[in-house]
């Protein structure tokens, strides 16, 4: 049996255990598992004063500032929110501050800056860009709480850019049959990150004729001027008539406003004519000193130079009105004659002359030779001097 003795010194035993803060939990068995009374909860950190860090959460609404786009001159503002929302203490917020961007942005400071469990206070960043290029930076949130010592929000804002584009991108109509014309639908599209006013839409009066400004398509409910929106289109029909074989320009030109600057957009049009081009050679057919009563011959070659075939009409090769009744086309078309691009086809001409010309410093007379070529009809001088036997 044990002792009064005993008794008492297993009890002081104890409790200079317990004044030294070592309990039961402090133990584990053999096995390494955690005895009675063990959790899986840290050691508390804590101040002199008392509140426990783990008590003060400091959370952000929104976790991220995007102010998108905002044009130059204007200005967008964003309020984030900063919440306690840990169980216990006081959250005191010391400083708010910037990193990485540009004077463009300004943020207020938390009033109130210091928040019980629950309570919440809000900070104001403003946006006032005064150029287009975008923004990339952060709000630190200092304060006495998790996370440890600040909080991070990113700040982007994107850049205000101007862009419109057509489609096709290149307005080219190609190779187009003089006689039938063709048209071209193009769309003109916002690509930019701001709105632009449309004004007005034409081609430039230098350009080359044969192109035509026809209908425009606007967005739904709108006309001259509108606002054409990011990722919008409006639609211009386009019309090209050529004249002759050669290549055409033209600048379609859209007028408007973005960011309150007047602003023109230029795309530049082109087409290429399908059309036959009908040379003569020579080019003035000269019978030289023919006598009087004597048959003069002479040959010219009709050439298609363009690159279509040129048809030359029936009967469509005749000396103008005017002319010496004494020259004879001795083999104009009976009928209908193609004439296939680079190729070419001779013709025979005569003159008898019956009187002395009074003036011999005048042709005697011209030929017309009607075709296809969007010129027709090609008209070329014949002169002659006659003389006496």
């Amino acid at each position: 049996m044990l002792g009064r003795g005993h008794w008492l010194a297993t009890g002081l035993a104890l409790a200079l255990v317990a004044g030294c803060g070592i309990s039961s939990s402090d133990t584990t068995d053999a096995k390494g598992d955690q005895g009675p009374g063990i959790t899986d909860t840290p050691m508390d950190i804590s101040d002199e004063s008392g509140p426990e860090v783990k008590d003060l959460l400091l959370t952000a609404t929104p976790i991220s500032v995007n102010f998108a786009v905002v044009a130059p001159g204007a200005d967008s503002f964003f309020t984030v929110t900063l919440t306690h929302s840990g169980f216990g203490g006081t959250l005191v917020i010391s400083s708010v501050q910037l990193q990485g961007t540009s004077p463009a942005i300004t943020v207020t400071e938390p009033e109130p800056s210091q928040l019980a469990p629950g309570e919440s206070t809000t900070v104001t960043i403003r946006y006032a860009p005064t150029g287009p290029n975008g923004e990339s930076g952060s709000l630190i949130v200092n304060h006495n709480g998790l996370p440890v010592g600040s909080i991070t929000i990113p700040i982007t804002a994107m850049a205000a850019t101007v862009n419109l584009e057509s489609d096709p991108t290149s307005v080219d109509f190609g190779l187009v049959n003089f006689e039938l014309g063709a048209e071209k639908f193009v769309q003109i599209l916002n690509f930019g990150t701001v709105d632009v006013t449309i004004d007005s839409v034409s081609l430039d009066i230098n350009g080359s004729p044969e192109f035509s400004l026809g209908e425009v398509t606007f967005p739904p409910g709108d006309s001259f001027p509108f606002v054409l929106g990011v990722n919008t289109l409006f639609g211009v029909t386009l019309h090209y008539l050529p004249v002759d074989d050669s290549t055409d320009t033209t600048t379609l030109s859209v007028s408007g406003s973005a960011m309150g600057e007047a602003r023109t957009w230029e795309f530049d049009v082109m087409g290429h004519g399908l059309a036959p081009r009908c040379v003569v050679t020579p080019g003035v057919i000269d019978f030289g000193t023919v006598t009087l009563g004597q048959k003069a011959p002479q040959v010219f070659t009709v050439s298609n130079i363009g690159n279509f075939d040129l048809v030359l009409r029936k009967n469509g090769i005749v000396t103008t009105p005017g002319s010496d009744a004494q020259i004879q086309i001795v083999d104009s078309p009976a009928e209908d004659l193609s004439v296939a691009p680079g190729s070419s086809l001779e013709f025979h001409i005569e003159w008898t002359p019956s009187q002395v010309a009074q003036d011999t410093s005048l042709p005697i007379g011209g030929l017309s030779i009607a075709s296809s070529d969007p010129a027709s009809p090609t008209i070329l001088d014949i002169t002659g001097i006659a003389k006496a036997q």
